[in-house]
């Protein structure tokens, strides 16, 4: 509840409306991303290491506003879980597709930077694939998940855009366990055109 809290007022202080200028060249651009946004296990497993693979994202968005964006997102994480003293493995991986309302204050001082913030909501498959663990090669569960982020960006020049964000979930549906046993936040740099 606290997480909802505290992202939602980032939310609305980062929506505060403060004299801006739309971009000249177009208020829609589409982006593409790598990360470290991913599942982690709250509690470690026994002879197991968690090792966290690159996330990935695509998307496309419009500036509604100076201040306001709706973004449309797919985001694909994964971590592989390796048992020590044996060749068994368990990869679980998160497929997203979602929409963001996205939130960005005004440029900070003489610079072409802004705070941005970001709230999401998608539909996720979760898969787990086993390697000589049980009979079963995967499983899968489908939902729907509530993230949240901050971060910086910059507007490179009138057509080129960077973020750095950090995005967390905050809350899930559906995903059986997942909100229970893991954690799923981490860090994520993307470049964008405008059109």
């Amino acid at each position: 509840m606290k997480k909802i809290l505290v992202f939602a007022a980032a939310a609305v202080l980062c929506s505060i409306h403060v004299q801006a200028s739309m971009p000249t060249d177009g208020n829609n651009y589409f982006y593409a991303g790598a990360g470290a946004v991913s599942l982690k296990k709250k509690a470690s497993i026994s002879g197991a290491v968690e090792e966290t693979n690159p996330s990935y994202t695509l998307g496309v968005g419009r500036d509604m506003h100076p201040h306001i964006a709706v973004e449309a997102f797919y985001r694909y994480s994964s971590t592989t879980y390796d048992y020590l003293f044996s060749n068994q493995e368990a990869d679980v991986s998160l497929s997203q597709i979602g929409a963001s309302l996205v939130p960005t204050t005004d440029y900070l001082g003489n610079t072409n930077l802004k705070l941005v913030g970001r709230m999401s909501a998608s539909f996720v498959k979760r898969t787990t694939e086993y390697q000589n663990i049980s009979d079963t090669a995967s499983d899968s569960d489908t939902g729907v998940m509530i993230d949240a982020g901050i971060g910086l960006h910059w507007d490179i020049n009138r057509r080129l855009i960077m973020r750095a964000e950090y995005i967390t979930n905050i809350a899930d549906n559906a995903l059986g366990d997942l909100g229970e046993n893991y954690d799923y936040d981490g860090a994520q740099l993307t470049l964008g055109y405008r059109f």
